[in-house]
């Protein structure tokens, strides 16, 4: 089934939206959109019930992306980035809803497990995920981008430490917690700090 990447654009393109409604209204137009220009015909049947019911469209959401994704040509793919970038960003979109937040780490997360990793620029995905909460989803991205990091980064790394840290202690991960310290001071080198200490409940 042919598919009218103009239509996309559209319904993708984030514009100068500034209220938690014009947010809510953008992606649930996309959701529809998507569903309406899928090339898979089982998808693309679903779009009037999933118009009429928004539980549907929500549910179909990831894999109506992806199938649109895949038949998308490049330029397409470069202008859905950057939309999608300005959508998760706290600069563009300091009013986005952290429901349509969630649904788009989700989307991100669903992309990864399917192959498609969409490039976007791990440090506002971080962003995001904390902007909403998604810790675990924070924690992804970060363990991601810490083990990114080549020799020649190594300050990087190293500011990286303490905010992963409080990480693992969020979600009450004490052996990463514990793991990173005899990372940071037997890799790095790192002169073990006081804050850590008392970050890890260990005097």
């Amino acid at each position: 089934m042919s598919m009218n990447e103009d239509h996309l654009r559209k319904a993708w393109e984030v514009g100068h939206r500034s209220t938690k409604d014009d947010w809510r209204e953008w992606l649930r137009n996309l959701k529809i959109v998507l569903l309406r220009e899928s090339p898979s015909p089982a998808l693309r049947s679903c779009a009037p019930l999933a118009h009429a019911y928004n539980p549907i469209a929500r549910e179909l959401f990831c894999p109506a992306f992806l199938s649109c994704w895949a038949h998308l040509s490049p330029p397409y793919k470069e202008m859905l980035m950057r939309n999608l970038e300005r959508a998760v960003s706290q600069d563009w979109s300091p009013n986005m809803p952290h429901e349509v937040l969630h649904m788009l780490l989700t989307l991100a997360e669903f992309m990864e497990h399917h192959n498609s990793q969409l490039p976007i620029n791990r440090k506002l995905l971080i962003s995001a995920a904390d902007r909403c909460h998604a810790f675990a989803k924070s924690l992804h991205y970060m363990e991601l981008e810490f083990r990114s990091f080549g020799g020649g980064e190594r300050a990087e790394k190293e500011r990286a430490v303490e905010p992963l840290m409080s990480l693992y202690q969020s979600l009450s991960l004490p052996h990463a917690s514990n793991g990173l310290l005899v990372y940071a001071n037997k890799d790095l080198k790192l002169e073990l700090r006081e804050s850590w200490y008392e970050m890890l409940r260990m005097w």
